[in-house]
């Protein structure tokens, strides 16, 4: 089941609410954008430009209903924006949650945000490691997730 599948809240009162969140979180700046089939959020907080991409839906991935049959082009715009509303709803809850932990002492802006931290170049971490990453999967697989543990100790 996807979070908040028919919601009715609209794609802007959800970037307004996200900013809300932000900046009660301490955020010293916001911005907001899309571009090319992309939603962007950015914000600064402890001193880390945070910037978040998400995939907005496409007209394509709607033309069909699950069981086959053909749509027209007002229902297709209407599950394109229902999709869209989704997304934004959940990167709302997304957000929150990862600043709550942070705000609990639960965690860090560094590790909820990672992959997502603005770095030198106008890059994220996620778009420098991502390759990196997958590279050293290649040929070893993903490392046994007990051996793991049994090899962490506390110092």
């Amino acid at each position: 089941m996807r979070y908040a599948r028919n919601t009715q809240v609209s794609t802007d009162r959800s970037i307004g609410e996200i900013r809300r969140v932000v900046e009660r979180y301490g955020a010293t700046s916001f911005v907001f954008g899309s571009s090319d089939g992309v939603g962007v959020v950015g914000f600064e907080i402890q001193k880390r430009a945070v910037r978040i991409r998400i995939p907005m839906p496409k007209a394509e991935e709607f033309k069909e209903t699950p069981t086959g049959r053909g749509r027209d082009e007002y229902t297709i715009r209407l599950e394109v924006e229902k999709a869209s509303r989704q997304r934004w709803r959940c990167l709302c809850l997304v957000v929150k949650a990862k600043l709550e932990a942070v705000e609990s002492g639960i965690s860090s802006v560094e590790n909820e945000f990672l992959a997502n931290i603005l770095v030198e170049g106008n890059r994220t971490v996620g778009e420098i490691l991502k390759s990196k990453v997958a590279a050293s999967y290649l040929g070893v697989g993903a490392p046994k997730l007990l051996e793991a543990f049994a090899g962490e100790k506390d110092d």
